[in-house]
């Protein structure tokens, strides 16, 4: 195995320095120590015994609902009750439906033929009311009274019929 220069150089001062003789052994030795610390963790262990099995009786506790049957069975024939009730409503107001469509369209002619009816009468109405109106007749308006003042003393001229007074 392959050693960096700076890490063995390391490894064989601190063995002079505990006075470790087999540097090869020591160097072996702290490899298998890192490695089992990365392997087992960071806790005390002794590898020469197998690692001791605990067993743990662990309780569960299973929650069962507890019903009452008489109740429970009083409830299922009231929906059934309920449900056959749906049905036959559902049944009676599909009959309604079809009742009421039946006389909209029996009286649907009828109904349109009146409505008709009324409007012609309306238009009718109108009529007569504006056939007896007469128009308002207008008053004629009468002249005011001429002003007193500059305007009726002069007269003003136009522009352009002032041309012909100023020469350009």
């Amino acid at each position: 195995m392959k050693i960096p220069k700076k890490l063995k150089k390391e490894i064989k001062d601190y063995c002079v320095l505990n006075n470790i003789t087999d540097i090869e052994t020591f160097m072996l030795d702290a490899v298998k120590q890192g490695f089992n610390i990365e392997k087992y963790g960071n806790a005390p262990f002794d590898l020469s015994k197998p690692p001791e099995i605990v067993e743990k009786e662990v309780e569960k506790i299973i929650e069962v609902p507890v019903t009452d049957n008489a109740y429970s069975k009083k409830l299922k024939l009231d929906i059934d009750e309920l449900s056959q009730k749906i049905v036959s409503l559902e049944k009676q107001l599909g009959d309604e439906k079809k009742s009421v469509e039946d006389l909209s369209n029996s009286d649907g002619s009828l109904v349109k033929n009146l409505n008709n009816k009324i409007k012609d009468l309306k238009i009718k109405l109108e009529l007569e009311k504006n056939r007896n109106i007469k128009p308002k007749k207008k008053i004629h308006e009468v002249e005011p009274p001429p002003k007193v003042g500059l305007d009726n003393v002069i007269n003003w001229i136009s522009k352009s019929e002032r041309t012909d007074l100023y020469d350009d």
